[in-house]
C-alpha cells in the first residue's frame, strides 16, 4: 500500500481509525464488561479510541518498512543522521515531561524528521512520542502537564498523538508526492533530452551525407566539365585555328574574334570545373591546392597572402575533413575580399598537435564587432557558407570556429577540428 499520496493515506486513516477498530473494541469491551459485570459503552468508546489511535501510529511505520526513505537509509547509510532525529526527539518528550514550553518544539523537531525521510521520519517520530510519553505518564515520571489522573492524562496523550498524526502524515505525504513527481518530471526530461540528442544525431547524420553527396556531385559535375565540355571546346577552338588560317580579310578577323570568346569560355568552364572540385586536391595534395588557391586569389584581389600549411600530413586525413579545410578557407577569402575594406595582407596557418587540427585566417582589414552581427546577416547572400555556414559545416566534422575581430584591428579566425593523431608532413607543401 503506498501511503505517498494523500488519497491512499486519507483512505488509510479513516479505515484504521474508523472501521478497523470497531470489531476488536466491540468484543473486548463485550467480554471486560461481562467479567465485571459494569456496562460496556464507556469501555467500548476508551477501548475504540485506544484501538484506532494505535493503529494509525503503528499501521503507517510497518507499511513504510519497504518505502523509499528506509531504501534511501540504506543504500546512503545515512544512520548517524538517523539516530541523531531519533534521540533528539525522544530528548524533546522528556524535555516536554518536565517543561510545558518544550511541547511546542516537538512541532519543528517533527518538520526535521519529514523532511528529510518523509513518511518513514513522521511513522517514527509518532512511534517515539507515543511510547516516550505513555511510559512517562504510567511510571509517573517528570512534572504532569495535567493535574489530572493518569487515565485522563492518557487521554490527552492520545488527542495530542491524534492531533499530531493528522498534520504529520498528510505533509509527509505531500512531500512524498512532490518528490515522486519531481522524479518522474526529471526521468520524462532525460528521456527528452535523450530523444533530442538521437535526432539530433539522425539530423547529423543526414546533413553529413547530404554535404558527402553535394561534394560527389560535384566531383561528377567537374569531370563532366573538364573532360567532355572542355575537350569539346578544345577541339573547337583547334578546328577555329585551321579555319582562320584558310580563309582572309574580314572573315579571319571575325572567326579571331570568335575563337577569343570560345577561349574564354573554355577558360570559364576550366574555372567553375576547379571551384566545383579542385583536382589539385586529388593529384597534388591539400595543401599544395590551398596554396596555389591562394596565390591566384592573391593575383586577383591584389591582396598579399600568405600560406603555411606544411607541418603535418594533411593528405591522411579523410576526404571529407579535407573538403571543409578547402571550402572554409575558401570561404573567409571570399569574406575578407568582400567585406574586409582596406585589407592588404591575408596570412593563412594550417597545422596541429596531437589529435588536433589548428587553422588560422587573419586579415588587417577594417574588422567588426561579432556580438553586433545577428546570425542571419552571418550568412551572406552568394556567399555559399557564411560565418553561420562555416560553423556548420565544421559542426558536422566535430570542429568549432571562433571569431576575433574589433573595428579597424582586422579579424582572424580560429577553427579547431579533432582528428585522428596527426603524422608529421614527409616534405613541405
Amino acid at each position: 500500500m503506498d501511503l505517498a499520496r494523500i488519497r491512499t493515506l486519507s483512505i488509510f486513516i479513516l479505515a484504521a481509525g474508523g472501521a478497523a477498530p470497531v470489531v476488536g473494541a466491540s468484543i473486548g469491551a463485550a467480554a471486560l464488561g461481562h467479567a465485571h459485570a459494569a456496562a460496556w459503552p464507556p469501555i467500548w468508546l476508551n477501548w475504540y479510541a485506544s484501538d484506532a489511535l494505535g493503529m494509525v501510529i503503528v499501521g503507517p511505520f510497518l507499511l513504510t518498512l519497504n518505502s523509499a526513505s528506509w531504501r534511501m537509509l540504506r543504500s546512503e547509510k545515512r544512520y548517524v543522521e538517523a539516530v541523531t532525529i531519533l534521540l533528539l526527539i525522544a530528548v524533546v518528550i522528556i524535555m516536554a515531561a518536565y517543561y510545558r514550553a518544550f511541547l511546542f518544539i516537538i512541532v519543528p523537531v517533527m518538520l526535521v524528521a519529514i523532511f528529510r525521510y518523509r513518511l518513514a521520519g513522521a511513522a517514527i517520530g509518532m512511534l517515539v512520542i507515543a511510547f516516550v510519553g505513555t511510559v512517562f505518564i504510567v511510571q509517573g515520571i517528570g512534572a504532569p502537564v495535567l493535574q489530572a489522573t493518569p487515565a485522563e492524562r492518557i487521554l490527552a496523550l492520545q488527542i495530542f498523538l491524534a492531533a499530531t498524526a493528522l498534520w504529520s502524515f498528510p505533509v509527509a505525504a505531500v512531500l512524498a508526492e512532490r518528490d515522486r513527481l519531481m522524479a518522474a518530471l526529471n526521468a520524462a526530461n532525460s528521456r527528452l533530452a535523450a530523444e533530442i540528442e538521437r535526432k539530433s544525431r539522425l539530423v547529423t547524420g543526414l546533413h553529413r551525407r547530404l554535404v558527402n553527396a553535394e561534394e560527389q556531385e560535384r566531383l561528377r559535375l567537374s569531370h563532366e566539365l573538364h573532360d567532355q565540355t572542355g575537350q569539346t571546346l578544345a577541339a573547337a577552338l583547334l578546328e577555329l585555328s585551321r579555319i582562320e588560317k584558310q580563309v582572309g580579310g574580314l572573315e579571319r578577323d571575325r572567326l579571331h574574334r570568335l575563337r577569343g570568346q570560345v577561349e574564354q569560355i573554355a577558360q570559364t568552364v576550366h574555372r567553375v570545373s576547379w571551384e566545383l572540385r579542385p583536382a589539385a586536391i586529388d593529384e597534388l595534395g591539400l595543401a599544395s591546392a590551398l596554396a596555389n588557391y591562394a596565390s591566384e586569389w592573391s593575383v586577383q584581389f591584389g591582396i598579399a597572402t600568405d600560406f603555411h600549411g606544411g607541418s603535418v600530413d594533411l593528405d591522411r586525413l579523410p576526404d571529407e575533413i579535407r573538403m571543409t579545410i578547402y571550402r572554409v578557407v575558401g570561404e573567409a577569402l571570399t569574406n575578407v575580399a568582400k567585406h574586409a575594406r582596406g585589407a592588404s595582407a591575408v596570412s593563412i596557418v594550417l597545422g596541429g598537435e596531437r589529435a588536433l587540427l589548428h587553422l588560422t585566417i587573419e586579415d588587417n582589414g577594417c574588422g567588426f564587432d561579432p556580438a553586433a552581427v545577428p546570425e542571419p546577416a552571418a550568412k551572406h547572400a552568394g556567399s555559399g557558407l557564411g560565418l553561420a555556414g562555416m560553423r556548420e559545416r565544421l559542426l558536422l566534422v566535430g570542429g568549432e570556429l571562433d571569431i576575433e575581430s574589433s573595428p579597424g584591428l582586422g579579424t582572424t579566425l580560429f577553427v579547431r577540428i579533432p582528428v585522428l593523431p596527426l603524422q608529421p608532413a614527409s616534405k613541405a607543401a
